[in-house]
């Protein structure tokens, strides 16, 4: 798995290596919240979640063991190339924020997280908020809790962003959207929800879909053997129509597909 133009050195090697069961339970656990976001039965959430949470506790065990933290020091006082500093400087933020994120925590927030994912599929459909809502407060309870546990200076969404992109800050954030908003409000329409675009109304044949999703991925990648196209079984929300799982084992684009 690894370059050894950009890891050459010995002990960044063995890092590695010794990493891989935690990407290895990262890339399972993908699978299953694009399962949960396509074929998921409505009853299968809660146990999914379960196992979910417990696939988070196992990778922040296998990053606190002392061996593997010995290693880490050891191959950053060693690392030679801008790439292996790179990897040094990232494993080293990410198990800053995940050593202030107790196990109970880790839990929890993934089996809310899913249940409440049904609920608001289940709200949608309905149209009814209320079925949503008890998951939603929790979740934002959750993740004030999650800022208050990393930690931060000015604002809590600083120590949110900074588990996406490292140091990011709300102030940046807010100064880089102030400069785009008067240029998207010229290209939204002024009634969004009144007006719906042509397209939608045309009706398709799945066949046809299908053919054009994969002219697309051979246009994309060259290697059409690591991808797969999925028609849902089940009506997605338009904002998930298309989902797309990659890895560099493998992609999985997933459309949504409601025969006429």
């Amino acid at each position: 798995m690894t370059d050894p133009e950009f890891f050459p050195t010995k002990r960044i090697k063995e890092l590695i290596a010794d990493y891989e069961p935690v990407w290895a339970l990262g890339y399972l656990a993908g699978l299953a919240e694009w399962d949960l976001n396509t074929y998921m039965p409505e009853d299968g959430a809660q146990l999914r979640g379960s196992a979910l949470g417990h696939i988070s506790v196992l990778q922040k065990k296998l990053l606190a063991d002392p061996a593997f933290r010995k290693k880490l020091s050891r191959a950053e006082s060693e690392a030679a190339t801008v790439s292996e500093h790179a990897l040094i400087r990232v494993l080293n933020h990410d198990l800053l924020i995940l050593d202030r994120l107790p196990e109970s925590y880790l839990h929890e927030f993934q089996q809310v997280t899913n249940e409440a994912h049904i609920a608001w599929k289940k709200a949608r459909e309905r149209s009814d908020f209320s079925i949503y809502r008890p998951l939603l407060e929790k979740i934002v309870e959750l993740t004030r809790r999650k800022a208050d546990l990393i930690g931060f200076d000015d604002h809590p969404y600083d120590a949110l962003l900074d588990t996406f992109e490292e140091g990011l800050t709300t102030a940046e954030v807010d100064t880089y959207f102030s400069q785009l908003k008067p240029g998207l409000l010229k290209l939204l329409p002024r009634h969004p929800s009144e007006q719906e675009h042509e397209l939608a109304a045309i009706h398709y044949q799945q066949e046809d879909l299908a053919a054009v999703s994969n002219r697309l991925l051979e246009q994309l990648y060259e290697n059409n053997r690591r991808l797969r196209l999925d028609v849902s079984r089940i009506r997605l929300p338009r904002a998930l129509q298309i989902l797309m799982s990659e890895s560099p084992q493998g992609i999985i684009l997933t459309t949504s597909h409601v025969r006429s």
